[in-house]
């Protein structure tokens, strides 16, 4: 496969259960098929660790604006969307294989985000709170309202998707 950002060859690494696909040698991007980076954000610290550590070429030049291609489906165009609510870290996805490709830097600023497992899932319930909270007000009058957003969060959870590493055990 090649290198949406900077056309390297990409090379497969093993990080702990989860097989990457990285620009060692060219950009220090990384790919991750379909849930890989949900798996890899659960390895253990020095497996982390090394993977911020992969070489870069020195003089591989690219542009984060430019429109890249899906390393797994080269006809198709890598979407750019927020991995997080906060609209802090953008991130490439494949529309088609739902594979996602980071930048070098950008796994560190998704890892910064939070310190623990327990404040990702308290972030993210509360953004789901809010947000039922938003969409309950369109519904109903709030003296008539006897549902709680903490009450509907639950079933609600699989419809937040692009957010769901935000809830992972």
């Amino acid at each position: 496969m090649k290198c949406p950002a900077c056309g390297n060859t990409l090379l497969e690494a093993a990080f702990g259960e989860v097989l990457l696909d990285v620009c060692a040698g060219g950009c220090g991007g990384i790919w991750f098929d379909k849930d890989e980076l949900d798996r890899f954000d659960g390895s253990n610290d020095q497996q982390i660790e090394s993977i911020f550590k992969i070489e870069r070429g020195p003089s591989k030049a690219f542009d984060l604006e430019a429109v890249r291609n899906c390393p797994r489906c080269p006809e198709q165009t890598l979407w750019r969307r927020y991995y997080d609510p906060q609209n802090s870290v953008v991130v490439d996805q494949c529309p088609n294989c739902s594979g996602i490709w980071l930048d070098v830097g950008e796994l560190e600023q998704i890892r910064a985000q939070f310190g623990t497992e327990k404040e990702k899932r308290q972030f993210g319930d509360s953004y789901l709170d809010e947000a039922l909270q938003k969409t309950l007000k369109g519904f109903a009058a709030p003296e008539t309202s006897s549902a709680e957003p903490s009450d509907l969060r639950e079933g609600v959870k699989g419809f937040f998707e692009a957010f769901k590493h935000l809830w992972k055990s």
